[in-house]
């Protein structure tokens, strides 16, 4: 089946092209339809109008009458269904299912091509509509483009190339330049904008003000909003605030009144407050007010009136601070002072400059407190009031009125202690002075005042000073306990003692048996009940001396009971008998028995064979109520003691010997 569609009236034909320059005064313009309205008739090739009835149309946009590229729709083509009335009338809207863009006309070569249930019909050209006539009441429009100024409002000057005003009594002459809304807005260099506000002045290429008023720019420069704000650096950019100043190359100020990055202050940054400023590169300040820094890479972080002029330094806050050398750090507080190399002072000060902390020294550190200064190479103030740390290496943990001046002393706490000895240290307490090498003083006025001394003493309000170098002295009024907590005299030790070294005693008293030892055994021991002495004896000794070993006399001899003295010769041994003959204690080399049958001792003495005139014996019996009578011998070698009473009889009794060759 042939077809042909007449087209009775191409009534509208409208696109969305250029809907920015539907401006006029006074008139509100509707948006632009985004379809074709077509209308046609359907026939045979004789004319006669088709059945009535649904039939399937296909409608495609080409830039050619034949073949060319198809420019709408994206698909193979927007199809509709139309019913068609019974003389062949229909009524069809393009782009109704697929709308059309102003991209689809581009250009004037348009053909519409109709497709009716499968067979295409001869393209037809697509011609201005009616809303196309309202591009005719923009100046100079042609073609759906602007290609030149526009101006929208009284008394604009568009002078640039491509430039655009939208107010009134706006400068754009800048090439694409552009003013939107406002008034009294100046845009006087390429690809410069001022959107919105009045007396805005963006004078560099590429320049942007955002709005505000009486705010000027420089090349490829931000102002955001605010009054009076001058970003005249290149890349510089102020969000908003008042009479701010980014005058450095890619500076910023976010906000605030009165802050100011000078021309050297390039990529510098200030976030806020009033009246700060930046004279120096890569630097930044918080906030706060009349906070300055003069030297590059620093920041300060807030407060009133902080300073920095060496570089690499940081003030966190506070009010009235100042640092004054490279890599110094102040976290707060009030009038404090980083004068050193990498000092910092952690906060604390007052509102009088006599009440500032001062890390004054390189690597110094003040962590809080007032009156405080670190005035020597790593020395440190933790705290407190008043401290001076001013030697290097110097320490003072906290406390009132502490000084420590030696060469790395040390003073934990405590009021008034003074450590100026080097290497010196108190610990804490009051009045104190550790003035020697190495000294160590702790308590109430301690004085170590000699090389390597220590002293400790208690809470008496008197000094208490050694008188020569490495002295170790304790003054303490109930005593010195060591494992004890009730030290009964000046020195309580419960449990052993070593010394290694002699042991000098002027007195020495005990209420149990003294005993000495070496290596765990015992040499001497004092019986606390008789008095006896054992040497190297048994325990407890049985007589007054008793030794277990040989005696021996470097000079002047044994002095005997009866008055005798032995002078030459040498102890041979020594023993104390029991009745029954036993060994109460010797010199380690007897043994004895008691003949019974006889009533007799025979004693042994190793390695000696005993004959009496070779030998001196002298036998006593002391301690006894009985007067007994020795009598002494020699048979087979042995020595043989015999005890009489005083009627001649034999006995047996306890006695003691002592053998020596003469």
């Amino acid at each position: 089946m042939s077809l042909r569609v007449r087209f009775m009236t191409l009534l509208r034909f409208a696109t969305m092209i250029l809907s920015a320059l539907m401006f006029a005064p006074a008139i509100a313009w509707a948006a632009v339809p985004s379809s074709i309205s077509v209308q046609g008739k359907v026939t045979d090739l004789n004319g006669v109008p088709l059945s009535a009835g649904e039939k399937t149309f296909v409608f495609r946009i080409f830039d050619s009458s034949a073949l060319g590229n198809k420019v709408w729709p994206g698909t193979a083509g927007e199809a509709q269904t139309i019913t068609t009335a019974a003389d062949g009338l229909w009524v069809g809207l393009v782009g109704a299912i697929e709308p059309m863009t102003s991209i689809v006309f581009s250009d004037t070569l348009r053909w519409l091509e109709i497709e009716v249930d499968g067979t295409p019909l001869p393209r037809i050209r697509l011609v201005t509509g009616p809303f196309a006539y309202r591009v005719a009441s923009v100046d100079r429009a042609s073609g759906g483009e602007i290609s030149s100024s526009l101006s929208v409002g009284p008394t604009n000057d568009v002078s640039g190339p491509n430039a655009f005003a939208s107010g009134t009594m706006h400068v754009a002459s800048g090439a694409n330049s552009a003013t939107i809304g406002g008034s009294d807005n100046d845009a006087v260099n390429d690809g410069a904008v001022v959107a919105g506000g009045s007396q805005n002045l963006a004078s560099g290429n590429n320049a942007f003000i955002g709005g505000g008023t009486g705010n000027a720019t420089a090349s490829h420069s931000f102002v955001g909003a605010g009054e009076s704000n001058r970003a005249t650096g290149q890349n510089a950019a102020i969000i908003g605030g008042l009479s701010d100043t980014a005058a450095a190359f890619r500076s910023a100020v976010v906000g605030g009144a009165g802050n100011a990055i000078t021309s050297l202050g390039t990529s510098s940054t200030i976030l806020g407050g009033e009246l700060n400023r930046i004279t120096q590169e890569l630097s930044v300040i918080g906030n706060g007010e009349s906070n300055s820094i003069s030297n590059v890479y620093s920041v300060i972080g807030g407060g009133f009136g902080n300073a920095i002029t060496g570089p690499w330094s940081v003030i966190d806050g506070g009010s009235g601070n100042l640092t004054t050398s490279q890599g110094s750090v102040i976290g707060g507080g009030y009038n404090n002072r980083a004068r050193g190399f990498y000092a910092t002072v952690g906060g604390g000060g007052g509102a009088a400059a006599s009440d500032s902390n001062q890390a004054a020294g390189p690597q110094s550190t003040v962590g809080g407190g007032r009156r405080n200064i670190a005035a020597a190479d790593q020395t440190t103030v933790a705290g407190g009031d008043g401290n001076r740390a001013l030697s290097a290496g110097a320490f003072v943990g906290g406390g009132v009125a502490n000084i420590a001046s030696g060469l790395n002393a040390a003073i934990s706490g405590g009021a008034s202690d003074t450590a100026n000895g080097s290497h010196s240290m108190i610990p804490g307490g009051f009045g104190n002075r550790a003035s020697g090498l190495y000294s160590f003083a702790a308590g109430r006025r301690a004085k170590a005042q000699h090389d390597g001394a220590f002293v400790w003493a208690d809470d008496q309000n008197s000094d208490f000073a050694t008188n020569n170098s490495r002295q170790f002295l304790i003054r303490a009024a109930n005593g010195v306990g060591i494992n004890t907590n009730a030290p009964e005299k000046a020195l309580h030790v419960l449990g052993s003692a070593k010394i290694r070294d002699t042991l000098f005693a002027s007195f020495v008293s005990s209420n149990s048996p003294l005993s000495l030892q070496t290596f765990g055994t015992t040499r001497m021991y004092i019986d606390e009940t008789t008095g006896n002495i054992g040497i190297n004896s048994g325990i407890p000794p049985t007589a007054r001396l008793q030794v277990g070993g040989v005696i021996h006399s470097a000079s002047g001899g044994v002095r005997f009971p009866d008055g005798r003295t032995q002078t030459i010769g040498g102890l041979i041994a020594f023993a104390h008998i029991g009745q029954d003959g036993t060994l109460q204690a010797s010199s380690g080399n007897i043994s004895s028995s008691l003949d019974a049958v006889n009533t007799r001792y025979l004693i042994t003495i190793t390695g000696e064979t005993y004959v009496p005139l070779s030998y001196v014996t002298i036998v006593t019996c002391n301690g006894l109520a009985a007067t007994f009578i020795p009598g002494v011998s020699g048979l087979g070698g042995q020595l043989v003691v015999t005890m009489f009473n005083t009627a001649g009889g034999k006995v047996q009794a306890p006695f003691q010997f002592v053998t020596y060759r003469p």
